[in-house]
């Protein structure tokens, strides 16, 4: 990358910022000038321009030397410096032009605040969804999403100059998003100005799932409808009916269990070019765990194949066929597998019965041909359905789905880590780097603090000076007095 004055203006506008504000840009090590936390390389990965927070702190100190109008012009001068865009910062020339530091320059052109995305959803279906992913995009990502509960401008209008100042338009597609008149408005601004398009897609009956197969058909119809919230019929715009049909075969569904939701976030960001912490590797255990096989191949024989695929690529696993022996037991739950008589029941049983004190079972689940709380379950004997109940199982994803295969990864590193063959990526998950997040906000807040401290320790003793220096100049006018 060659140099370019561009980059002289970003650097300009981190030092005016810290001038201004008595905070650094981004954490960082003073004595090497790098930065410290990996969320700060990715956020500025992913940068856009300058905050509100940050903003909130430029000339916030209680004796701050400044008019308004000046600090709002600082603030407008950092907006301007700190483009993520750099062929939208100024040019030297236009920063000594500019109101901050030529005070009788004309008033400068607002600088409108840019989004990674613009989530639209439906209230009633999915506000509470809606806030766990703006704060799953913010702490994984670093991003900056417009999101309605967030901002202060709720016309309209001003929904309308979010998708516009947007990236993407992100659309949580549930039940009745698409009979939203507001809603229906963010999608005609976003097909008009041509925005990239992303579905989140849901599935969980527990949280006002879209009718997808209601939906594929009523394909040819001349006009498509779906329920708003009074469950009325409701048109939907050919141009949105276009829109979906055209971006649902790339639809990401929406997941809530935490590696699953980090996966979710991960692959949104992966498709749209931003960055996201690593998954790091960790090294294998020094003793591959064994783990033997419980599943009944009539109805698993898919999910079994697939499973033992990702367990002997593992250096830290080794199949094995003894149940006595095995570290592990891999319960492969599917149509049939505890009925009466069978093979995989008997097998279940024995190792129950030897892990009086041990808990080897790991289970994954097939939802096509398993569901909890099922006949068969119920009218399996008790310790059946206290070892079922007991163990949070892991859903099966499929690798073979077109735009799932992240699902299927983030599976296959989750039943590793529950094999203890490494916790694989456990340390770059949404869980990690909000406690990173949340270690590095906490000692920022301590930094300040102190700065705040060494700050008003530095006035009192400027202003003990100042009083000294005041009853020294009066002794010295005495004094000059007299000899005269």
């Amino acid at each position: 990358m060659k140099a370019h004055p561009s980059f002289d203006a970003f650097s300009l506008g981190a030092l005016l910022f810290e001038a201004s504000s008595r905070t650094p840009l981004f954490p960082s090590d003073r004595s090497a000038d790098n930065l410290i936390e990996d969320s700060a390389k990715v956020e500025l990965s992913n940068w856009l321009g300058i905050d509100k927070d940050r903003l909130s702190r430029v000339f916030k100190a209680e004796k701050a030397d400044a008019t308004d109008r000046q600090i709002e012009d600082c603030k407008h001068m950092l907006q301007w410096l700190l483009q993520g865009d750099p062929k939208q910062r100024p040019s030297i020339d236009q920063v000594l032009a500019h109101r901050f530091l030529t005070p009788d320059a004309d008033a400068p052109v607002p600088i409108w605040e840019l989004w990674h995305c613009f989530i639209s959803h439906a209230q009633m279906d999915a506000s509470g969804t809606v806030g766990t992913l703006y704060y799953m995009l913010h702490y994984l990502g670093s991003l900056s999403p417009w999101v309605d509960m967030h901002e202060e401008d709720l016309t309209l209008e001003g929904m309308k100059a979010g998708v516009r100042s947007s990236e993407v338009f992100l659309l949580v597609l549930t039940e009745t998003v698409l009979a939203s008149w507001f809603c229906q408005e963010e999608m005609k601004e976003a097909i008009r100005n041509h925005k990239t398009v992303q579905i989140l897609l849901e599935e969980e009956s527990r949280f006002s799932p879209f009718d997808l197969a209601a939906w594929t058909a009523s394909q040819g119809q001349s006009e498509r409808t779906v329920l708003n919230a009074q469950c009325k019929s409701t048109p939907v715009p050919a141009e949105i009916c276009k829109m979906i049909d055209d971006n649902l075969p790339k639809a990401i569904v929406y997941r809530r269990r935490e590696f699953e939701a980090d996966a979710m976030v991960r692959e949104l960001c992966k498709r749209h070019d931003l960055a996201v912490p690593y998954l790091p590797e960790i090294a294998p255990p020094s003793q591959p765990t064994t783990v033997c096989v419980i599943a009944r191949d009539e109805t698993a024989g898919a999910m079994r194949e697939q499973l033992q695929e990702v367990v002997n690529k593992d250096a830290g696993v080794v199949l094995v066929a003894d149940l006595k022996t095995a570290d592990k037991v891999l319960l492969l739950l599917s149509e049939g597998i505890i009925n009466q008589g069978s093979a995989s029941l008997k097998q279940l049983r024995s190792v129950l019965a030897q892990d009086d004190e041990e808990d080897r079972i790991v289970a994954v689940y097939d939802s096509d041909s398993w569901e909890f709380s099922c006949e068969a379950q119920k009218k399996s004997t008790e310790d059946i359905q206290k070892a079922l109940n007991d163990h949070e199982a892991i859903v099966f994803r499929p690798s073979t789905d077109d735009g799932r295969q992240h699902e299927a990864a983030a599976m296959s590193r989750e039943l590793l880590k529950e094999l203890g063959a490494g916790a694989r990526g456990g340390e770059g998950g949404l869980a990690a780097a909000t406690e990173r997040k949340t270690g590095e906000m906490e000692r920022l807040r301590n930094e300040l603090a102190e700065r705040y401290d060494r700050t008003k320790e530095l006035e009192r003793e400027a202003a003990e000076k100042d009083a000294t220096m005041e009853v020294m100049q009066t002794e010295l006018k005495a004094l000059r007095a007299a000899s005269s």
